[in-house]
């Protein structure tokens, strides 16, 4: 059993949050990083084509607007989740945990929170989740493909645990690209 015990966090919470959403499906947010501003410089041109020939250009500037709101989510996306999980982690804080403890055995992923001793937050994730990992000072997120992320104080474990969790990310990271393909 891997586990870390660290002081709840929610500034460190919400970035794992954000890195969580940015980590996701890399592939298809490079393709709509390129084909929307396309369409944008696209839709610019018959626009001005159809304004020279004096033709019907509505729906030209429909459709632009459309694609500009497209293109300005997807640029303030992580900053709406962020700001989001702010906001509920900042409950969290609020509530002033004493501790949590991120650990994993057996194929899972739990989390656990703890106010006065008492658990008062349980969740468990199966591995089979697991999506991509990232580090981040001394923590390492792990993230799941439902925009969840587990956190990991390094600082907080020993030196042969912290190389058997990298081996274990580094495993999960390798076998998640076959996972996705079936």
């Amino acid at each position: 059993m891997l586990q870390s015990r660290y002081k709840f966090n929610s500034e460190i919470s919400a970035k794992a949050s954000k890195l969580s959403y940015k980590s996701q499906n890399k592939k298809k947010e490079l393709f709509i990083n390129i084909s929307i501003p396309l369409a944008i410089a696209l839709m610019i041109g018959i626009l001005i084509y159809d304004i020279i020939k004096s033709k019907n250009f509505v729906f030209d500037i429909i459709l632009l607007v459309l694609l500009i709101v497209v293109e300005a989510m997807n640029i303030s996306m992580p900053h709406i989740i962020y700001a989001s999980q702010k906001r509920y982690l900042k409950k969290l804080d609020n509530l002033k945990l004493d501790y949590c403890i991120a650990e994993y055995d057996n194929g899972k992923f739990k989390e656990k929170y703890y106010k006065d001793k008492e658990m008062i937050y349980f969740n468990e994730i199966d591995a089979d989740k697991f999506s991509s990992y990232s580090y981040f000072e001394n923590y390492i997120f792990i993230f799941f493909n439902n925009f969840l992320a587990l956190i990991f104080d390094l600082n907080e474990i020993s030196e042969q645990d912290k190389q058997e969790l990298i081996k274990l990310v580094e495993k999960l990271s390798s076998l998640a690209p076959t996972k996705k393909r079936k």
